[in-house]
C-alpha cells in the first residue's frame, strides 16, 4: 500500500491561502497606506474647510454624490493651492502648475483619497450629532 499525496481539497486551500496573503494582504495595505498618506496630505486648514463644506452639501451618502463632491473638493483644494494663494504670495501674478509632472497627479490622487477619507468622517459625524440634514 502507497501513501497518497495531499488532498486537492488541501492544495487548492494551500494556494488560496498563499494568494491571500500574497497579493490581497499586501494590496490592502498599499491602499490604506495610500489613503493615510493622502488623509494626512489634505489635512491642512484648507483641505479641512473645503471637506467641512462637501460634507455639509451632501443629502444623503450615495456613491455618485460622494464621487462628485470629493473630485470637487480635490480641484477646489488644488485651484487654491497651486494657483490661488502662490498669486497672493506673488502680487497678483497667476502661474499655472506644471499638470505634464508625474508628482503632480500623484499629490492630486493622494488628496482625492485623503479628501474623500475627510469627507465621509465629517459626513458621518454631521449624520450622528447633527440629525438627518436635508434630504434629496
Amino acid at each position: 500500500m502507497h501513501a497518497a499525496g495531499p488532498s486537492p481539497l488541501l492544495m487548492w486551500g494551500h494556494a488560496i491561502g498563499h494568494f491571500w496573503t500574497q497579493t490581497i494582504v499586501p494590496a490592502l495595505y498599499d491602499a490604506f497606506d495610500f489613503a493615510h498618506q493622502g488623509f494626512l496630505q489634505a489635512n491642512l486648514a484648507l483641505g479641512l474647510i473645503i471637506a467641512v463644506i462637501a460634507a455639509f452639501t451632501l443629502g444623503r451618502y450615495r456613491p455618485r454624490a460622494v464621487i462628485t463632491a470629493t473630485i470637487g473638493a480635490t480641484l477646489l483644494f488644488l485651484l487654491a493651492q497651486k494657483i490661488l494663494l502662490p498669486a497672493l504670495e506673488n502680487k497678483g501674478r497667476l502661474a499655472l502648475p506644471d499638470i505634464m509632472v508625474a508628482s503632480f497627479w500623484h499629490q492630486a490622487a493622494l488628496l482625492l483619497a485623503g479628501l474623500f477619507v475627510m469627507i465621509t468622517i465629517l459626513y458621518v459625524l454631521r449624520k450622528a450629532f447633527l440629525g438627518g440634514g436635508g434630504h434629496h
